[in-house]
């Protein structure tokens, strides 16, 4: 698939879970990275390809029989491509969630990132280039935190007793998965995250990171939706509060 202006996506797979048609459902957008240096199969793009076969569980704050829209990119290592591509993807599918997976040579966790940076980009990607200035955002602030209560992710996943262990982290690593992460928190922060999983096999296998994942998904669309939840909450109070005022005004 080509974006204008932009390299070819290695891979997309677009994949709808639910049957009611008269529903528009949840855009859920997943990107995953392709291979660069030893990680000549990235264990990123490897769990994310999985995620459709193995289905989301919907949070018990959602309908179940609300369709899932997933849709899974694979992005190459490239710093400009990324810079191009990432606002395309926002402009192109509207999501209500996106998921960013990078692989991580020294994670020995499933690291659920809770922030990114916008400058010291100097580590050269797949094509030997580097941002201009070293920054992913002209302009942008040092650090950019997510919406979202990472902890609770973290939390999630070690609380049920799959064997897989998940960490908290502030640090993504200033090279393309830093950078992705900070783009998508310059367009909105309340819908981004970030995960990091270790290689295939150091400890886990590409099924079990993928289980993890999902549990995460999971976690993130029950914030989502109570984040809603509670958005409506304040602007119906809100519209009465504007009524009562005007009838004693009366």
């Amino acid at each position: 698939m080509r974006f204008e202006g932009s390299d070819d996506v290695m891979r997309y797979i677009q994949h709808r879970i639910g049957s009611d048609m008269d529903n528009n459902g949840i855009n859920i957008l997943i990107t995953g990275f392709g291979p660069f240096r030893e990680h000549v199969v990235n264990a990123s793009w490897q769990c994310v390809a999985r995620i459709p076969e193995k289905g989301i569980t919907v949070p018990s704050n959602i309908n179940p029989d609300t369709p899932i829209n997933l849709i899974l990119y694979e992005i190459p290592v490239v710093y400009k491509s990324v810079a191009r591509i990432v606002p395309q993807l926002w402009a192109k599918h509207s999501p209500d969630l996106v998921i960013h997976v990078g692989v991580s040579g020294i994670a020995k966790a499933i690291t659920i990132e809770q922030a990114a940076h916008n400058c010291g980009y100097s580590s050269t990607d797949i094509v030997d280039s580097i941002p201009d200035g070293n920054v992913c955002v002209v302009d942008g602030c040092d650090v950019m935190e997510s919406g979202f209560e990472m902890r609770d992710v973290v939390n999630r996943i070690n609380c049920t007793g799959s064997g897989v262990h998940a960490e908290l982290s502030y640090d993504p690593g200033r090279y393309l998965c830093d950078f992705i992460y900070y783009q998508s928190l310059n367009i909105n922060k309340d819908r981004t995250a970030f995960i990091h999983v270790p290689p295939l096999g150091k400890p886990w296998s590409a099924e079990e990171m993928t289980d993890a994942i999902r549990i995460c998904i999971t976690e993130l669309l029950y914030q989502l939706q109570e984040r809603k939840a509670l958005s409506l909450s304040t602007s119906s109070r809100s519209s009465n509060e504007s009524f009562n005022l005007e009838q004693n005004r009366l």
